[in-house]
């Protein structure tokens, strides 16, 4: 259930064992959505997790002074259900180092290998280009970037703010603000939303999966731990027989199928915001990240370029259009706009044209890992959710787990019980936990 980078990335995995798949989205067509919004980042720049103490500190900075990247919608926050179920367990992962210490671990040891099954499935399949390299640009009184992040896999050369302006000219208008760089000419990154839909059609011409479109999930019904059926908006009905089994890819409306089997998902939509536009002549021609402003300008093969930057939380997730948001231009694509007018001045006359202008919600758990596997107490009950603003770098290694959990098979993940499906039960009524929960994986 759910036709984003994670649900397609789980269907084209199962489908490519010979296992019969049938793929389920409330749209019209796949990764309409948050993974129609992302950058395209196939790496990760840091193991440090949303569920740390400088966070928590940054977070009370936004409350008071505002902040680059966090932007805080209170009433929306406040009374939201999903957010005090996510409060709670996001306090205690912040402030419980050993499990903090274990999911920094995890993506140390397992990032590269994630993204990794990603790239070799686009390269495999021939769905789009995996395009590499990225200037990281530290501004405005950082530090200096101290070496390529560990878990990248490849080697980084540290720039000099005048050694920068040369790899990307744009960048003369604001050398005085920068402190240094890192050239990743290694680093991966690809077009999310149309390599989705381009390996969708792979998994329905080659491995036969089945797709339902303009079906959206209205719950599920159960019996004796086993999954029964699919009940629809429209009130149709897909009977689940015992020996087959569901899999929850939803993103952030995982909660609505989840919570009313007993089994919590604490997931909330982190939203963010992205500006497509024709990439100008002297636009990047590598990926670009400026911090501390977190505005990532991902130049694609096809002539464009995409700005995206911002963690909103709170208010409604549920258009994907910003212009259909009722805050969406006036405040998230404004925020972009003034970002590149700030610091790529050169650029402001391509995003005040833009192709697109998009709004996704990342489905966010409070401890930055996602739930993947078998979920407690279930036979046939899976769930690949929560993986918050690293769902493209995280999906295809997420879809092997899910398959392992089904089929026995071993994967190289490290610790894959750190995203048990069980983890957050003790965080809702005692009663609701008799049976305890699998780990995701053989």
């Amino acid at each position: 259930i759910g036709a984003g980078a994670v649900g397609v990335m789980t269907a084209y995995s199962l489908a490519r064992r010979g296992i019969k798949v049938r793929l389920l989205d409330s749209q019209s067509e796949a990764a309409v959505a948050c993974s129609n919004v992302n950058a395209g980042s196939l790496g990760r720049l840091g193991t440090r997790t949303i569920a740390h103490p400088a966070q928590i500190l940054r977070l009370g900075k936004a409350v008071v002074l505002g902040d680059p990247v966090f932007r805080l919608d209170f009433v929306g926050m406040f009374t939201s259900v999903k957010f005090w179920r996510f409060a709670f367990p996001y306090a205690f992962a912040v402030l419980w180092f050993p499990w903090r210490h274990r999911n920094e671990a995890f993506s140390l040891n397992n990032m590269k290998w994630m993204a990794d099954v990603m790239v070799e499935a686009i390269e495999r399949e021939q769905v789009g280009p995996v395009q590499r390299g990225m200037l990281l640009v530290h501004m405005d009184g950082m530090a200096p970037p101290t070496g390529p992040p560990k878990e990248a896999g490849h080697s980084g050369t540290l720039l000099t703010a005048e050694e920068a302006v040369q790899k990307e000219p744009m960048l003369a208008d604001v050398r005085e603000r920068i402190v240094a760089a890192m050239e990743l000419p290694g680093h991966p990154y690809a077009e999310c939303g149309e390599t989705v839909r381009k390996l969708l059609k792979v998994c329905q011409e080659k491995y036969g999966v089945d797709v339902m479109y303009n079906a959206p999930v209205a719950g599920l019904r159960d019996s004796f731990g086993a999954i029964t059926s699919i009940h629809l908006v429209d009130d149709r009905i897909i009977k689940i027989p015992l020996d087959e089994a569901v899999v929850i890819c939803a993103g952030e409306k995982a909660p609505q199928l989840l919570e009313p089997l007993q089994v919590r998902a604490p997931v909330i939509g982190m939203r963010g915001y992205s500006v497509t536009t024709k990439n100008p002549p002297g636009g990047p021609k590598q990926m670009l990240v400026l911090e501390p402003e977190h505005l990532y300008a991902s130049p694609y093969s096809g002539g464009n370029v995409r700005f995206a930057s911002i963690a909103e939380f709170g208010g409604g997730y549920a258009p994907n259009v910003a212009t259909e948001l009722g805050r969406g231009r006036e405040a998230g694509i404004q925020v972009i706009r003034n970002k590149v007018k700030d610091n790529l001045p050169q650029l402001l006359s391509a995003v005040e044209n833009p192709k697109d202008e998009m709004c996704g919600a990342r489905p966010q758990l409070p401890d930055d890992q996602p739930m993947v596997g078998r979920a407690p107490r279930f036979t046939n009950l899976y769930v690949n959710v929560g993986h918050g603003q690293f769902g493209w770098q995280m999906s295809g290694g997420c879809a092997e787990l899910v398959a392992a959990a089904m089929t026995g098979e071993t994967t190289p993940c490290v610790d894959p019980a750190c995203l048990s499906p069980a983890r957050f039960d003790k965080f809702q009524a005692p009663w609701k936990w008799v049976g305890g929960g699998e780990t995701p994986g053989p």
